[in-house]
């Protein structure tokens, strides 16, 4: 047995599901299904070869796979001897990947042999001395990588060969666990280092914060396992001892997923807004037989007109909205389902695994309904920036996480998120929050979605640009219809002074707008 197994460390949740109900379903993909028993012991397998291979306490073992029963096993591997697992975004381009293995020098890198192909970019610098690919045949000219390369062997086959004998090893809870890279917009990524105790603290707040109980509820884990959301949401299942399906992202259409959802009996069920507005939208769905019993959306605000359909669709289904970074392993703040219409324009009450704050420039709380920058403290928050001393110094200023998001409290002590503070348009010497104006203007029929930017200005610095997606394509918004719908609403320095029609906007694997991306676009 694992000695005295900290009740802070993530591994000894598996660890007591796996003995208390080691018959019990834990994770399936497709047709592949695994009990607690089976999943703990695949676990120690891997664990056992990577220790193997040389994977020490304190070492990375980098990940670069799809959503799949390896990919968890991976996750809890890893930590089960004092590494860090690292996922990387399975959808950056083989330089994007190099960079993040040099970053991280992991000892090994296990990757999908779809994937395998974008490690040939890394170089004799990353410190990789094995390859150990999940599916298909393994040559040993495999992979044209760095000469330092000792090995590219089989995931199968070596997991397969291993020992299943419980590895008996001490972890120190406040070391990391995780290490989760931001997503780059603002320049190279950066590594989040997470530790133990924060990730089981955040775990533990969520589970409490949507009344997560039961361990007969199916989760549909259909987010990416490089994220924050998808690696919360199995580790949640985990501390409970419940079940997961594991799916690609994006891999099914609005009706086959209503479809999967049925065959499954899915309980739990994590969506964008869009995505919600689509499974609203599959003919006779209200009439399906299904097993949801929760609901949750996240990663951008819904229009009140989605969640009402939500809630007309699943009638007396709770629905749950969650708000987080990567920097604080997950979620910080929850909207419950009693106040899911009242208070759709927050993000809820900052759950009681950490402290929230809004403070001005000199780090003292602004007053109630005053906007200031939201900052964190507590076991969840981000314990460093990997090798990079700079950024982290600059965000833990003052001792507190600068998440650099702007918000406020209400009076009820509901935060509002008003905008990012590198988004904040600063015309002619007055403060303009995007999201305000964009608000103003998403409430015109002809808008289907809106992005607000900041432009250059010759007079005033810069102004706000609308970028809109019109709800038809063949009678979009003037300029001016756009003007005069929100100067009832706006100060006139707020309003938008050019306008773009465009047919999407970009966003990211989690249904992120990439709004840097588009602020790059109207620069010209």
């Amino acid at each position: 047995m694992i000695e005295a197994v900290d009740p802070l460390v993530i591994d000894g949740y598996l660890v007591r599901a796996a003995e208390r109900s080691p018959n019990h379903p834990a994770v399936s993909d497709g047709d592949r299904h695994l009990t607690y028993g089976e999943f703990d012991e695949r676990v120690t397998r891997l664990a056992r070869v990577l220790a193997e291979l040389g994977v020490g306490y304190g070492d990375r073992v980098a990940m670069l796979m799809d959503n799949s029963i390896e990919n968890a096993i991976c996750l809890f591997a890893a930590p089960r001897i004092g590494a860090m697992a690292a996922p990387i975004n399975n959808r950056l381009t083989a330089a994007e990947v190099a960079y993040i293995v040099a970053d991280l020098e992991p000892v090994v890198v296990v990757v999908d042999a779809a994937h395998l192909a974008k490690l040939d970019r890394i170089g004799s610098n990353a410190g990789v001395e094995h390859i150990m690919v999940v599916g298909g045949g393994v040559r040993s000219d495999a992979v044209s990588v760095a000469p330092a390369i000792r090995s590219v062997v089989s995931y199968e086959e070596c997991v397969a060969a291993a020992n299943s004998d419980r590895l008996v090893v001490n972890i120190d809870a406040r070391d990391g666990a995780f290490i989760l890279y931001t997503s780059g917009t603002t320049g190279k990524p950066k590594g989040a280092v997470l530790g133990h105790a924060g990730y089981v603290a955040n775990t533990l707040g969520i589970l409490h914060a949507m009344r997560m109980t039961s361990r007969d509820e199916l989760r549909h884990i259909g987010v990416p396992m490089f994220h924050s959301g998808g690696l919360n949401s199995i580790l949640q299942q985990i501390v409970l001892g419940a079940p997961a399906l594991i799916t690609e992202p994006g891999g099914y259409a609005a009706d086959a997923l209503v479809d999967l959802w049925a065959k499954h009996s899915v309980f739990t069920a994590f969506l964008t807004p869009t995505q919600w507005g689509q499974v609203c939208d599959v003919p006779g769905v209200r009439e399906r037989n299904l097993a949801l019993g929760r609901l949750i959306w996240g990663t951008s605000k819904p229009p009140a007109s989605v969640l009402a359909r939500m809630q007309e669709t699943f009638p007396g289904v709770p629905v749950y909205a969650n708000f987080g970074m990567t920097e604080t392993s997950g979620t910080t703040c929850s909207l419950a389902p009693e106040y899911a219409l009242s208070k759709i324009h927050t993000v809820g009450r900052p759950v009681g695994h950490i402290q929230v704050r809004v403070v001005g420039p000199d780090l003292r709380d602004v007053p109630t309904g005053e906007i200031g920058e939201i900052v964190y403290q507590g076991p969840p928050v981000v314990r460093e920036y990997w090798r990079n001393k700079k950024a982290t110094t600059e965000a833990f200023t003052g001792g507190w996480f600068h998440s650099g998001d702007l918000g406020r409290f209400d009076e009820d002590g509901f935060l509002i998120v008003v905008d990012r503070l590198k988004d904040m348009i600063v015309s002619g010497g007055e403060n303009i929050y995007a999201s305000e104006v964009e608000a103003a203007l998403v409430s015109h029929p002809k808008v289907a979605e809106v992005v607000v930017v900041g432009v250059p200005h010759p007079k005033w610095v810069e102004t706000p640009r609308a970028v809109v997606v019109p709800t038809d394509p063949d009678d979009p918004p003037s300029l001016e219809e756009l003007q005069d719908h929100v100067r009832p609403v706006l100060a006139s320095y707020k309003k938008p002074t050019s306008l773009t029609i465009a047919s999407s906007l970009p966003r990211n694997t989690m249904g992120k707008l990439l709004r840097n991306k588009i602020k790059d676009d109207q620069s010209v």
